[in-house]
C-alpha cells in the first residue's frame, strides 16, 4: 500500500524574471507527486504574491519576516562555534564574518522549526524541499518509504551527497517520519541551546547531522536522487550526485541506491 507523503516547500520564492510562482510552486508537486503540499512563506513574499498563490488553495504557514530576534551573544556563539570547525582556517570575529550570513543560518534553522510547529496533518512520511531546488533524475520515494519507513525511531533521509566536508547532512531536501518532525518543532531551540554550551556546530549541514544523529540517535537513510538548487545549477555544481564517498563511513547499502548511514559527526559529544 502506498504511503501517505505530504509536501513541504520552504525557504525563499527566488522568482526569476517573469516567473510566476504558482509555475514555481507546480513545478515541485508534479515531480514529488504528493497527497498534501504546504508552503511557508515569509510574510514579505507572501504579501508580494498572495493573489497568485492563494489560487492554489493549499495551507499556507506565514513566517515574520523579523524574526527570530537574536542577540550579539548568539553571534559571539556562532563566530565560536565556527572557529571550532574543521575547515576553520584562521579565527572568525565580528570584523571578517560577513554576519548577515550567520543571520540567514538564523532564519533558515528558525523557518524550519516554525514551519514544523505549525503542520497540522499526519501522514507516513513529509518532504521538506525548497522552492530553488532543481530535480535532475527520478526516484520512486514510495520505494524508500514502503522499505524503510517504520515508527520505532525517528528517521531521516537525504540524498547523497551535497554534505559539508563529506561529515554534515545535505538540507536542500529531507524526508522525515512523525517522530523525526517531533526534532524539528524544537530545532531552533536545539541548536541555539547547543551553540550556548559550546558542543554543537554552526554550519547547517553539520547542526542537522549532529542534532539528528548525534543528540536524538535518529536512523539516516540516503539515496540516488540527483538535484541542485538554481544558483548552483548556474554555476555547474551539482552537490547532491555521488554516493560513493560514504562508504568509508559505514555506509551499508540495502538496495543499489539506498543505504543506511552510521556515521556520527566527528568530534562532537554525542549524549
Amino acid at each position: 500500500m502506498d504511503k501517505k507523503i505530504t509536501l513541504i516547500i520552504t525557504g525563499q520564492l527566488r522568482l526569476k524574471e517573469n516567473q510566476n510562482p504558482i509555475d514555481k510552486i507546480q513545478y515541485h508537486i508534479n515531480h514529488i507527486k504528493p497527497n498534501n503540499t504546504i508552503l511557508f512563506l515569509w510574510d514579505n513574499e507572501y504579501q508580494q504574491h498572495k493573489t497568485d498563490i492563494d489560487l492554489l488553495n493549499l495551507p499556507i504557514i506565514v513566517g515574520d519576516s523579523n524574526m527570530p530576534k537574536y542577540s550579539e551573544s548568539i553571534i559571539e556563539n556562532m563566530l565560536n562555534a565556527l572557529n571550532r570547525q574543521h575547515d576553520a582556517k584562521i579565527k572568525y570575529n565580528k570584523d571578517n564574518c560577513d554576519e548577515n550570513f550567520l543571520i540567514n543560518i538564523l532564519k533558515q534553522i528558525y523557518s524550519l522549526q516554525y514551519t514544523f510547529q505549525n503542520i497540522k496533518d499526519t501522514s507516513t512520511a513529509y518532504v521538506k524541499t525548497r522552492y530553488d531546488n532543481i530535480y535532475l533524475n527520478d526516484f520512486q520515494i514510495q520505494i524508500l518509504l514502503n522499505n524503510f519507513f517504520h515508527e520505532n525511531n525517528p528517521i531521516i533521509a537525504t540524498p547523497f551527497g551535497g554534505d559539508y566536508n563529506n561529515i554534515g547532512l545535505g538540507d536542500l531536501i529531507t524526508i522525515t517520519n512523525n517522530k523525526a518532525n517531533k526534532i524539528f518543532q524544537n530545532y531552533f531551540q536545539t541548536y541555539i541551546e547547543e551553540l550556548n554550551s559550546q558542543t554543537g556546530p554552526m554550519n547547517n549541514e553539520l547542526a542537522l547531522r549532529y542534532i539528528f544523529k548525534n543528540l536524538n540517535h535518529s536512523d539516516i537513510y540516503r539515496f540516488n536522487f540527483i538535484l541542485t538548487n538554481e544558483k548552483h545549477l548556474n554555476n555547474k555544481k551539482i552537490y547532491h550526485a555521488n554516493r560513493n564517498l560514504y562508504q568509508q563511513h559505514g555506509l551499508n547499502y540495502k538496495e543499489e541506491y539506498i543505504g543506511k548511514d552510521n556515521l556520527y559527526l566527528p568530534d562532537y559529544k554525542i549524549k
